[in-house]
């Protein structure tokens, strides 16, 4: 039954932690795909792994007094930037803050994040460029996914300007801008395009 009691905490924690961090980069980057890459479960463990220590020392020095262990659970993962914050770590006499490895952590994964979609849009502006879908098409398309008709007749009066080769690109920058990736993809797939 400990057992159980204490997985429930560790269980909390977990989930709090996740969400923390789903906040956390979600603000930063408009997308929840970086929750499956690598960098950010490496991540996540390492966090977990602190924060049940830090959880496992409030719970054994009794630092907190808030007799619902579930409330120190919960806590934790909210506290644990305060823990970190003034935590250095001598090695080879030179002083490493936990805190700034942690902030480098976080930006090298919302770094590789951005950058992983940057390659993913040229990727399908590319496809788009080579696709045997009119520009007529493509204006259209970008009329439905215009945030608003202002918008649409901004694209319109800066595209009538430009010849029909540069006119297609801006379709396509504007196509990949207003949609998804995948709005793009599954366009290309209805028309019968690879």
């Amino acid at each position: 039954m400990e057992v159980l009691t204490e997985l429930s905490y560790i269980g909390l924690l977990c989930g709090t932690l996740l969400c923390w961090d789903l906040m956390d980069f979600y603000i930063v980057l408009r997308r929840h795909e970086f929750l499956l890459t690598k960098p950010f479960l490496i991540y996540y463990m390492v966090r977990v792994f602190f924060s049940i220590v830090i959880m496992e020392i409030l719970f054994t020095l009794n630092l907190l007094n808030i007799a619902n262990k579930f409330i120190i659970a919960f806590l934790t993962p909210l506290l644990f930037p305060i823990f970190l914050q003034n935590l250095v770590i001598e090695i080879g006499g030179e002083g490493i803050n936990i805190r700034d490895v942690f902030s480098r952590f976080r930006e090298a994964i919302i770094e590789g994040t951005q950058s992983r979609l940057r390659s993913k849009k040229v990727g399908i502006q590319s496809k788009l460029l080579n696709s045997s879908l009119s520009n007529d098409y493509l204006k259209q398309q970008c009329l439905f996914l215009a945030p608003s008709s202002a918008e649409f007749d901004r694209l319109e009066k800066y595209l009538s300007q430009k010849d029909e080769d540069e006119a297609r690109v801006g379709y396509i920058k504007a196509l990949t801008r207003w949609g998804s990736i995948k709005h793009v993809k599954d366009l290309l797939k209805l028309k019968g395009e690879k």
